[in-house]
C-alpha cells in the first residue's frame, strides 16, 4: 500500500496503482464514495465498501 504510514490519499494497493480516471475510493456506512485515505477512521461496526475506478 502507498503510502506505507501516516496519512494521505491512497495511490497503490496489492500492486496495482492508481491510473488516469481508476483511483481508489471508499464509502463507510453508505456514504457517498470519496477518496480513499490511509488516515481515514474506521470504528468498531462500520460498513466499509472499497471502490477502483472512475
Amino acid at each position: 500500500m502507498t503510502p506505507a504510514s501516516g496519512t494521505g490519499t491512497i495511490t497503490t494497493l496489492n500492486g496495482r496503482s492508481n491510473s488516469g480516471s481508476g483511483t481508489r475510493k471508499a464509502g463507510i456506512d453508505g456514504s457517498t464514495f470519496t477518496g480513499a485515505g490511509r488516515g481515514q477512521v474506521i470504528d468498531v461496526g462500520d460498513t466499509i465498501a472499497l471502490h477502483w475506478g472512475s
